[in-house]
């Protein structure tokens, strides 16, 4: 058995675990390769993509940045296409709903 105190595989804040860290870094990597194909079949092959934010709020605004980022990023990229794609940010959050996103938020 283990003689070392247990803990979650989660991150925290300045956390140096590098078991933990290895495991975020691979799944970080799958996320954005995930990330990369959804944006190009937005922008190349016309797909419609919503993305639904649930009470995410301001004080830890890693949720609602990742959300305008892939936005803005396929807006960018349907600016410069002729696919039909479109993207749309619907935030639901009654105390923190204003985005920080361009107007409009769909194309």
């Amino acid at each position: 058995h283990c003689t070392r105190p247990s803990r979650p595989n989660v991150l925290m804040f300045h956390d140096t675990d590098e078991n933990v860290l290895r495991d975020i870094a691979h799944q970080r990597h799958r996320y954005q390769a995930w990330e990369a194909r959804v944006e190009a079949d937005v922008v190349k092959n016309g797909r419609k993509l919503v993305i639904l934010e649930l009470g995410c709020g301001k004080n830890v605004p890693a949720v609602r940045d990742e959300s305008e980022e892939v936005l803005n990023d396929c807006l960018s990229g349907l600016a410069e296409s002729q696919s039909g794609g479109t993207a749309t940010l619907i935030r639901i959050n009654p105390n923190d709903a204003e985005s920080a996103a361009p107007e409009p938020h769909s194309r």
